[in-house]
């Protein structure tokens, strides 16, 4: 996701605040691969983690997503040795940190798009010949996405959200080997809670009156 980051203030916004903090996560989170990749790998279902930091309509974020699938047909690693065997555990992690902009389109309701710098660390169940768990290639990529949030005001300046997100991750996953299908489609339903520095509306002065 990329991570979801909704959190201004810019001219005419619901809420006066310039920096925000906001921290969430789902267990229902996804990847969706095609071709050689999903005869390989399949779908997956896992759990996120969303950290951002705001200023204004600007947004820094972080996120981690974790899937595990058992693979449904073998897979040689190419410029090895080794072949992952139909029925192993592979486990795919996938670190974004991402820009993003947001905009508010109805009452507290927020679009936004984003990019970032993804990688993606897999790893199996297989064991090498020291005994060790086999550790796959990490590969490098990007990601664009966009994330729809609905924030719910609680107190003062704290607010429950959420949120949808999808996202077009750009993998090299034949360094994993030549055969495979690149890229791969995200999308995620979660919640956050964000927390802000409100600042208060000074009261109309008073008119003197002789």
């Amino acid at each position: 996701m990329g991570l979801l980051s909704i959190s201004p203030k810019s001219i005419a916004q619901s809420d006066n605040y310039d920096w925000s903090l906001k921290f969430g996560g789902t267990p229902f989170s996804y990847i969706s691969n095609s071709g050689t990749t999903y005869d390989w790998y399949g779908n997956s279902k896992g759990q996120e983690i969303l950290l951002g930091l705001g200023y204004k309509n600007y947004h820094l974020n972080a996120s981690f997503r974790y899937f595990q699938n058992t693979i449904k047909k073998d897979l040689p690693y190419d410029y090895t040795i080794y072949s992952l065997p139909k029925g192993a555990d592979v486990r795919m992690v996938f670190w974004n940190v991402s820009l993003s902009y947001e905009k508010e389109i109805v009452r507290r309701i927020f679009v936004e798009p984003n990019v970032g710098f993804l990688k993606n660390f897999t790893t199996s169940n297989i064991m090498d010949s020291k005994g060790n768990e086999f550790e796959i290639k990490d590969l490098l990529g990007l990601t664009l996405g966009v994330n729809l949030i609905k924030y719910i005001k609680f107190a003062d300046g704290f607010y429950l959200g959420f949120y949808v997100s999808g996202n077009y991750n750009f993998i090299d996953y034949q360094k994993l080997n030549y055969g495979l299908k690149n890229n791969t489609l995200g999308y995620s339903i979660g919640a956050i809670l964000k927390g802000t520095d409100v600042k208060k509306k000074n009261p109309p002065a008073k008119r003197n009156v002789h």
